[in-house]
């Protein structure tokens, strides 16, 4: 009854203020780097390296976690970079290049300058821990976060990205499509 009450309140909220603007105009204009280059990978790799302070981490495995089908980070509330590992059950990088793009994922994600938000960290640590290491450091988990927040709510993702920003539902959006990496 609590969970219901606080959803349709925030539904309602949301609602009542996207009603007052002719779209999404809450939105702001993003820069998705999805199945990119080797070279544009490294590029955004070195970028992040270089000059982020915080970066969002964020990986889909199949479902009993035995392989990493992508990892995605996002720099900026603006920009973000989806790197696949494993495509329609095909390794997409060739043994070398593959290392690469670890070596700088673990060099990003080791790096103690750079803070780390992720969302049910456990998971994601458990299974990037054979490919990156010890990750820190940890600036939030989101869904523990949200959980000591609310508690009678639920803590998946879609429904922490509807509570807290304006964001449309996406997390279907790349069900079932293949990927096209472009040398």
């Amino acid at each position: 009854q609590i969970e219901q009450s606080v959803l349709v309140s925030a539904d309602l909220t949301k609602a009542l203020r996207e009603s007052n603007s002719s779209g999404f105009e809450s939105l702001l204009e993003r820069t998705f780097l999805i199945a990119p280059s080797f070279d544009d990978t490294i590029v955004e790799l070195d970028t992040i390296l270089a000059k982020a302070k915080m970066v969002s981490v964020d990986i889909e495995t199949d479902m009993g976690a035995q392989y990493i089908k992508c990892v995605g980070l996002a720099s900026s509330p603006t920009r973000a970079i989806c790197i696949p590992f494993v495509n329609q059950g095909q390794i997409v990088w060739d043994a070398v290049r593959e290392e690469a793009i670890w070596t700088k994922l673990r060099m990003i994600l080791t790096s103690q300058r750079i803070y780390k938000i992720i969302q049910n960290a456990n998971f994601e640590l458990e299974v990037l821990y054979p490919w990156i290491g010890e990750i820190s450091p940890i600036a939030i988990d989101t869904m523990v976060a949200h959980k000591l927040c609310y508690p009678e709510l639920q803590k998946n993702l879609a429904l922490i990205c509807s509570l807290y920003t304006s964001e449309p539902f996406y997390k279907d959006e790349g069900k079932g499509h293949d990927i096209t990496i472009i040398e």
